[in-house]
């Protein structure tokens, strides 16, 4: 490719981050399709995606690879109202380890659109790719991500890596049999609580305060020295913890417990899901009726950190990570505050020992 070339291109993908909405879309007809496809090795990988995957699937996925190697969706400053589409080499991120030429951002995409076709030789690769791009839970999802969190740049051809293997192999397997309303007659709810983890999962909290400003990006797209930053893996582990909860929470349908083991969807065992705080059993029936009429305007169960975000780590627990994050009851939220678990468990204790020497306990 010619510089001249080269240029135009950068200059194709500025220009779609400038209007008003920005259309992935419009970038795979305008960059792509009218140009990268035409030229080697472009056509050659094309060619062999769409022989591996056909032609529906492979849009999806070069639309993904596209999304993921030159884009990223920060929050607007100074507002931090919203998000918006940025190229990678924007001036805003002069400075920030989510900087990365044009230049290497198409390095990225050449090297990763080539390995993917040798990952694509082995048949369990090809299914998760084809039943993640149409069974996603978060806007363009394919098995891609960081190495470390910790590199500078971290957006660089040697800082990422396909991932595929048994974790995204049981979210997306899960993910598609829980919202497939062929296979049993919970699907509707199950859409619900997919877009009810949704949010918690894979964006990020509203903060306005602090370095570190933050409101729905992508975890994998803040700032990697943001609390609130994981990769795209730890999302994926807090999708399965956050749905397998779900499938423990007291009331489960047997009918449906019974065609996922039969399915060899999810192992079960006999626990049954619990407040962290209240330790009451979470019902399985209540969460149903919450999520299938919401219009009652408040969530009895929420998604909360186990040890908050800005705390220090108890156990060697923190973060945004499976380990530390739980299905919770509204009234064991509203316990537990800004405080850990842990604190809070000790301070009950406490008060129930109180109550035992003034008497009140048994009375």
């Amino acid at each position: 490719m010619t510089l001249e070339y080269l240029n135009k291109m950068r200059q194709r993908c500025e220009n779609h981050v400038a209007n008003k909405r920005f259309k992935l879309n419009s970038v795979y007809n305008d960059i792509f399709v009218q140009k990268l496809v035409n030229i080697q090795p472009f056509n050659r990988l094309t060619t062999s995606l769409i022989g591996l995957v056909g032609h529906r699937d492979s849009a999806k996925i070069i639309k993904s690879l596209l999304r993921f190697s030159f884009f990223i969706e920060p929050v607007k400053k100074p507002a931090i109202e919203t998000t918006k589409f940025a190229v990678r080499w924007s001036e805003e991120f002069n400075g920030d380890p989510r900087f990365s030429s044009y230049e290497e951002c198409l390095l990225i995409f050449e090297t990763f659109f080539t390995r993917l076709i040798g990952e694509l030789a082995s048949g369990d690769n090809k299914w998760l790719i084809k039943l993640m791009v149409n069974n996603t839970s978060i806007a363009y999802e394919i098995p891609i991500d960081y190495i470390s969190r910790s590199s500078n740049p971290i957006h660089s051809v040697n800082n990422i890596a396909w991932n595929f293997g048994e974790l995204p192999m049981s979210v997306v397997k899960l993910r598609a049999f829980l919202t497939d309303a062929s296979k049993h007659n919970y699907a509707s709810f199950f859409r619900g609580v997919y877009t009810k983890i949704k949010t918690k999962t894979y964006l990020t909290d509203r903060v306005l305060t602090g370095e570190h400003k933050t409101n729905r990006e992508k975890r994998w797209e803040c700032h990697p020295d943001s609390v609130h930053f994981a990769l795209r893996k730890t999302a994926w582990d807090i999708e399965l913890k956050l749905i397998t909860q779900v499938c423990h929470f007291d009331g489960f349908p047997q009918d449906l417990k019974q065609t996922m083991i039969d399915n060899e969807i999810l192992g079960f065992d006999d626990v049954v899901m619990k407040c962290p705080i209240t330790l009451e059993p979470l019902s399985f029936a209540q969460l149903k009726e919450e999520v299938e009429d919401t219009t009652h305007g408040r969530s009895n169960f929420q998604v909360g950190h186990m040890n908050p975000l800005k705390s220090e780590a108890e156990d060697g627990i923190s973060g945004h990570t499976a380990q530390n994050i739980s299905w919770i009851s509204e009234q064991g939220n509203r316990i537990q505050g800004s405080n850990s678990v842990g604190f809070i468990r000790e301070f009950i204790v406490k008060i129930y020992n109180n109550y035992l020497a003034a008497g009140y306990v048994g009375h």
